[in-house]
């Protein structure tokens, strides 16, 4: 029987191609290593304006990048533009929360990488009527609390108070 019609030898064969192959196989659908998308992971308020870059490797083939998000390319025309021929940038204006998700950027038909966007209302001033604070004794504790306002997510929000006092010893007796 003829070397290439036994099963076993293709079992191995493909079991070591695979071990050996540089590339995993997700790479089938990324193009693994070939670039990457700045910042990975974005924290935005509505009203401001996102800002991804999507950088491949130096790359002389014909290629087209492109952002897609919510499984839609992203419109080129308005919120891209081109740095060079191997770099865009996305520039969209946060106008609701449902621009929240992932942003994916693609070489052609295969994903460069991606970029979790994550949106939140603008940070909002504590009115003096919404603060207040109570003195447990001088030397036992304050205690301060406040109404943050409207968040989407206030576990994102650390907020952290300092206080500090001093005692100033009383003066020395007079001498008569």
């Amino acid at each position: 029987m003829d070397l290439f019609c036994q099963p076993l030898f293709w079992f191995t064969f493909l079991n070591l191609l695979v071990m050996h192959n540089p590339k995993p196989y997700s790479c089938i659908y990324n193009c693994c290593n070939c670039g990457e998308v700045n910042p990975l992971n974005v924290y935005v308020t509505k009203g401001s304006t996102l800002v991804l870059n999507c950088t491949i490797e130096e790359d002389s083939s014909p290629h087209f990048l492109m952002f897609t998000f919510s499984n839609d390319n992203v419109d080129q025309s308005e919120f891209m533009e081109h740095q060079g021929k191997n770099t865009i940038l996305l520039r969209k204006v946060i106008t609701d929360f449902e621009d929240q998700g992932v942003y994916y950027c693609y070489k052609n038909d295969k994903k460069v990488g991606s970029s979790y966007v994550e949106v939140e209302y603008p940070l909002q001033p504590v009115n003096d009527s919404d603060f207040w604070c109570v003195l447990y004794d001088w030397d036992h504790s304050l205690s301060c609390s406040w109404e943050m306002g409207a968040y989407k997510n206030k576990g994102n929000i650390n907020v952290t108070v300092i206080a500090e006092t001093s005692v100033t010893p009383p003066p020395p007796p007079k001498n008569p």
